[in-house]
């Protein structure tokens, strides 16, 4: 019986009946973020894009000038026949029209479109003769006269203070003719377009008729004027700059005419 109980508990069977250790319980790996991808931000940030400066500003202009001949130029050409019923008209035109300036602090670039219309009355024009001759003048009667403008100008800019500055400067254009200056020249002229009227009339009794109420002789055509002429600038003025949102400008000087005016626009 000894002998069979110590060969039962040296059997391997009996070994195995018995629990194997089991190794201590190891604290859990923690978690571990995966490295961000190179160039890839793990957090959205804000993206402040600069602001989008520029050293210059831009206008667009309403402008409008008075433009006139003085009458003591021509007096030089012309006789006034002042006080008489074929006293010289005043030649004189306003002019309107758009004009686009890009400036900075001390240069302008002002690119203009307008119109000039004529305010010139029909009239008599006698040329200065000597001897004087007071009857072979002609008659005009401007149909529509004007003419259209495109043209470029630079200018200078001297600042008095932030706000105001005075301006000069010149350019060049285009002018193209609308309209026709109609002419009655003086009976007798190898010109006129009916010879048997008014043959010894002066041109303004050919134009208004040759008795009180009477019909005005045919005309005698139109003035030879070119189509197209240049344009001369010449200006000086000032600027009332309105905290940089708007523009006043006054000037006056040559625009193929001896003119006044200004333009008023917004600042950009």
């Amino acid at each position: 019986m000894l002998t069979l109980l110590l060969a039962v508990l040296h059997s391997p069977y009996a070994h195995a009946a018995e629990p194997a250790d089991e190794p201590a319980d190891e604290p859990a790996d923690e978690p571990v973020d995966a490295p961000a991808e190179l160039g890839v931000a793990t957090e959205a940030t804000d993206v402040v894009k600069p602001e989008k400066t520029r050293d210059y500003l831009m206008e667009v202009n309403f402008r409008g000038r008075y433009l006139f001949l003085p009458d003591s130029l021509l007096n030089i050409w012309y006789e006034t026949h002042e006080g008489e019923t074929i006293e010289r008209p005043q030649a004189h035109a306003y002019n309107l029209g758009l004009e686009f300036v890009v400036r900075n602090k001390k240069d302008n670039g002002i690119f203009y479109v307008d119109y000039l219309s004529s305010l010139i009355k029909p009239g008599y024009w006698d040329d200065i003769d000597s001897p004087p001759d007071y009857l072979d003048g002609e008659y005009i009667k401007p149909e529509a006269f004007g003419l259209l403008m495109i043209g470029a100008n630079y200018a200078s800019e001297i600042h008095a203070t932030p706000w105001f500055s005075v301006v000069f400067g010149a350019g060049l254009g285009v002018a193209v003719k609308t309209g026709n200056l109609v002419k009655w020249l003086p009976g007798g002229d190898e010109a006129t377009a009916d010879p048997t009227c008014g043959s010894d009339a002066p041109a303004y009794e050919r134009a208004l008729g040759l008795e009180e109420g009477g019909a005005e002789c045919a005309n005698d055509g139109i003035k030879d004027i070119p189509t197209v002429l240049p344009v001369i600038d010449i200006n000086l003025g000032v600027r009332f700059n309105i905290n940089d949102h708007a523009s006043i400008r006054l000037e006056g000087g040559l625009h193929d005419l001896p003119y006044g005016g200004g333009s008023v626009g917004i600042t950009f």
